[in-house]
Parts: C-alpha cells; structure tokens; sequence
C-alpha cells in the first residue's frame, strides 16, 4: 500500500479510519484529507465558516498521528467560475485559517483563466486541479506545473470511459513532478489498480468500509506492485461522456458550493 489520502469531512470517519489502519500501516503514509463541497454537504455543513471550523479539526488530527506539519488538506473552490483574483483571496483566506501545523491544497477547476496564473497560487497554497476525465486536459494541467491532478475514475467507469487505460496512458506520459490523483473511487479493484499505477488515491468512506470487511484489507495491503498496464503508442481518443461529465461534476459542485461562495463574497466587500 502507497501513499494516499483520506476523502472526506466527516472527522468522527476519519479518526475511525485511522484508528483501524493503526497496527497495519506507518500512519505517514496518509498525505492528509481532501474536501469539496459535495464532502461538507454529506455532514450538512453549507456554510463557508463551518468549512472551516471542520478543516481545522481535521487539521490538527492530521499533526495528531503524523508529528509533523507535512499533512496536507485541500479544500475547493466553492464556485468554478471564480476569476483569478477570487481564486488568489481565497487561498490567502484558507492558508490564513489553517497553515499553523498543516499544510494547505486548494482545489481548482482546470480552466485556462486560473492555470496560466498558478505561479502565484503556487506561493500560497499547493495546487489540486480537480474533476479531470480525459488526458488531454490532464496533461495540459501538467504542463503548467500545478502540483496534483485529480482524475475521477470511479465517475468515469460509470459512463462508460475505459479510466484504467486511459490513466495508464496519461501515467506514462506524465515526465513532470505532478501527482496524479485518484478520486471518486467505487470499488476495490478500483483502488488496487491506481496503487499499482503508481497514482495517489483519494479514498472516500464507502471504499474504506469495503476494505475493512472480512479480509479484505489484506488484498489492499499487499498489492503486487510487478504488474504492467499496457498502452496504446497513440493518445486514447478523447470521449464526449468526458467532456459532459466533467461539466456535470463542476455544476454539482458549484451547486453545493453557493452558500459558501455567497459568504465568501461578503467577507470580500
């Protein structure tokens, strides 16, 4: 088992996560917690000021089990339309609340307005761009140098693009020191072959209670690493379920988000 994080709001799963993987792994090999709007919603929790009251305990339950300030959280945009300048106040916002024994990733859409200003970002918080579901866009992520891209390959099973490939594919073709994530996992097998893609999943609750039954973890923790994914010498052809499903998954999040952009818009007058 490789390097992952945890993805969710939910502190009290978190703390029950960690307290079974205790005995089994070195608990640094927990990066840390990813959040979206989708996450708070599940705790009932809209409000930008309940976002972060919730990532500061989870903040500091990170320091908890790992000792040191190198656990990341990575909280999103709440809107993917906000301009660069938005995008800028809001990662000062969330450094400023939440950088004292952690450190901070901001989720971002990967949209051209925010990539070719990520230098600035950069300087502030780590980079995630997030809701990727073709290579292309993938690797045009890369090229600008953002820290992580996270794909969705359990939202991509299930409309039909064939994400083992083409995440072989973009993993092969990926010669920069981007992290590919991935996220929005729905099974087992799922997680097992993005850990020996050499990929940083993003483990959610449901895939967590499958890993705990029966015997279960143990296929997870002793992933045969050995296996090769084959691929194509030519770039995978790009789906139209990829493009509609990214946008599906930006209009879900911008949704869930609203109350908490609204907040933030106010703090900014």
């Amino acid at each position: 088992m490789r390097d992952f994080f945890i993805d969710t709001a939910n502190i009290e799963s978190i703390k029950k996560i960690v307290g079974k993987l205790e005995d089994k792994i070195n608990l640094n090999q927990i990066i840390g917690v990813t959040t979206n709007p989708n996450a708070f919603s599940k705790i009932n929790e809209p409000n930008l000021g309940k976002w972060i009251e919730t990532a500061q305990k989870i903040s500091e339950f990170i320091y908890s089990f790992r000792g040191d300030s190198k656990g990341e959280i990575h909280i999103q945009l709440p809107n993917s339309q906000m301009n660069i300048d938005e995008a800028i106040q809001f990662a000062e916002f969330i450094s400023k609340q939440l950088n004292d024994k952690i450190t901070v990733g901001m989720k971002i859409p990967p949209y051209l307005g925010l990539l070719r200003e990520i230098d600035e970002v950069k300087k502030i918080v780590k980079t995630n761009v997030t809701g990727v579901s073709d290579h292309a866009t993938a690797l045009k992520c890369i090229s600008y140098g953002v820290d992580y891209v996270s794909l969705i390959p359990g939202r991509m099973e299930e409309v039909g693009i064939e994400a083992q490939n083409l995440m072989a594919y973009l993993f092969s073709a990926n010669h920069n020191k981007t992290k590919i994530i991935s996220g929005s996992m729905r099974t087992l097998d799922q997680l097992i072959w993005t850990f020996q893609l050499n990929t940083v999943p993003t483990i959610g609750e449901k895939v967590f209670d499958l890993m705990f039954e029966s015997e279960n973890i143990n296929s997870v923790l002793n992933i045969d690493y050995s296996k090769e994914f084959k691929t194509n010498e030519f770039s995978p052809l790009i789906q139209e379920e990829s493009i509609n499903l990214s946008a599906d998954f930006f209009k879900q999040m911008d949704e869930l988000g609203e109350t908490a952009q609204k907040e933030f818009k106010e703090q900014l007058k």
